[in-house]
């Protein structure tokens, strides 16, 4: 009976071993550099419909200022540990993001990623690489003229995202409409559906220049204590923090970030 006894604890405890071994390979890894080194792969998150950051070229490959720059830390964590590091893109809903990166499918975020007091809580974020500030597009035909006319009209803003806690900061939130996807704001504005949209001024710009019906609003919103995009990986990840601080600080001496902006921008067009 007692030899009975011990095989089954031991079956028993092999099989919680087991389960324990399975649920745990179903992440990528706990997005230390130690891990992207021994997979050979950077894993990043990212969302497409933000141009002139990320974004899908006309052969529906990833295109964009964060893109380049994530290929350059790649490129960075192979020459410095002399291997070949393969940069992955997980192009997913912006909201997902932050869920992937604590669950550990993911190494970095890459996605026009503001940085805020209530992120830096979850996350660490790298040196900012580029300020944005927010802005109110709406139809040509508009006459939203002031901030107390925005607050009664209605308005959209993506999902998850700082220009949703923008529309919710001046707008009264049963008008406020948050989808995934900034082209479907873009869409439900153009046929009426939302009065105005709001986006970071960049990515304003080039729905401007391909819908001639939209405009700026003459009003800005008042300067916010929001810091301006960086990439977020895990807490206390600092080797890795370190070498992407190490790309951006040097893409910023060299004036490069401007070159890549432009170049990125002027892909997205066309």
């Amino acid at each position: 009976m007692k030899q009975k006894t011990k095989i089954n604890l031991f079956l028993s405890l092999l099989v919680t071993l087991i389960i324990i071994t399975s649920c745990g390979s179903t992440n990528h890894n706990n997005g230390s550099l130690k891990m992207i080194i021994k997979n050979k792969t950077l894993v990043v998150g990212t969302e497409s419909g933000y141009a002139p950051y990320e974004f899908l070229d006309k052969d529906g490959n990833l295109q964009g200022l964060d893109i380049e720059i994530a290929k350059l830390i790649g490129e960075e964590i192979g020459h410095e540990y002399k291997t070949t590091i393969k940069v992955k893109f997980v192009d997913m809903n912006f909201e997902g993001l932050l869920g992937a990166l604590q669950a550990g499918t993911i190494d970095m975020i890459a996605a026009a990623y503001s940085v805020t007091d209530d992120r830096k809580k979850v996350v660490d974020f790298s040196n900012i690489y580029i300020e944005e500030t927010p802005v109110i597009v709406v139809r040509k035909n508009a006459d939203i003229i002031t901030l107390e006319e925005l607050a009664v009209s209605k308005v959209g803003a993506q999902l998850g995202t700082t220009m949703e806690e923008k529309a919710k900061e001046f707008v009264d939130e049963s008008k406020v409409t948050t989808l995934l996807k900034n082209n479907d704001l873009i869409m439900q504005l153009k046929t009426g559906t939302l009065d105005a949209v709001i986006l970071e001024a960049s990515v304003a710009s080039n729905y401007l220049k391909i819908n001639s019906d939209l405009k700026l609003a003459t009003f800005e919103f008042e300067q916010s204590n929001d810091g301006g995009y960086a990439f977020a990986i895990q807490k206390n990840q600092n080797e890795l923090l370190a070498i992407i601080n190490k790309v951006i600080d040097e893409l910023i001496e060299q004036g490069k970030i401007g070159e890549m902006f432009e170049e990125a921008s002027i892909l997205a067009q066309g």
